[in-house]
């Protein structure tokens, strides 16, 4: 039997990506943060964690290139395209941050969790530089979401379309786009920080799929995945007795 596809696939242009492709693009951020561990490894945690999220970022996207050249294709043909009116699509996603962190407010009583459930958060000293801050802002809020842009709807996504169908492909790469953010949780109280943040991240990942599905184009996800960053690190850097509470 057949596993069900769509009829009419999201990306039509994009190339009959293969799992190798999308595990090369995760293997590349590692190694690449790797290297930047390696770089900035006796610097202040603050330099250690820039350091480590600009190579993560050169790793992902540098891997994306090269399995783009491979599929002899290009990013534009795969969705990388912007538009102006696509703005607006940051201020979705900054609602949909707030939102779900509303919503989370009562699972986080009720567990009775304390501190903040990412580890980015301990690495940010209250006396931050301006200039540590803007560039945090920047991979946080500008290059992630490009990098996870391509990497989850860019080639997994269409990945699990092309072979599954798109209902599939939403659910399918929604959880693995949660489940990647392991990575970043805190370790104090792994368990807890994953049951509070992993579900919120699978919404949020399902609104990217479906949002690059409609629009077959990455532009309105990506402002969308920035203005739920940008929420984000804007609270830990100026609001973080909130975010610790």
């Amino acid at each position: 039997m057949q596993p069900a596809v769509s009829h009419s696939p999201s990306y039509p242009l994009a190339p009959e990506w293969r799992a190798s492709d999308f595990v090369w693009t995760v293997a590349g951020g590692f190694a690449g943060a790797f290297v930047g561990a390696a770089i900035a490894f006796n610097a202040e945690p603050l330099t250690l964690l820039i350091v480590s999220l600009a190579f993560q970022n050169i790793g992902h996207l540098a891997a994306v290139w090269l399995v783009v050249r491979r599929r002899g294709t290009t990013l534009t043909r795969i969705g990388l395209e912007v538009e102006p009116s696509d703005g607006v699509f940051l201020f979705l996603g900054a609602g949909l941050q707030i939102a779900l962190s509303l919503l989370v407010v009562p699972i986080v009583e009720r567990l009775e969790f304390e501190g903040s459930a990412q580890e980015i958060t301990n690495s940010i000293p209250p006396d931050a530089a301006p200039s540590a801050q803007i560039l945090l802002v920047l991979l946080v809020a500008l290059v992630a979401p490009v990098t996870e842009e391509l990497m989850f709807r860019g080639v997994l996504y269409q990945l699990l379309e092309q072979r599954r169908g798109f209902r599939t492909a939403v659910f399918g790469s929604a959880l693995v786009f949660s489940t990647f953010h392991i990575i970043g949780l805190s370790t104090d109280n792994f368990l807890l920080a994953a049951l509070i943040t992993l579900p919120q991240l699978f919404i949020v990942g399902g609104v990217l799929a479906n949002t690059s599905r409609r629009r077959a184009r990455l532009g309105p996800a990506i402002f969308i995945h920035a203005g739920f960053n940008l929420v984000a690190i804007l609270a830990v850097l100026f609001t973080p007795e909130l975010v610790g509470s």
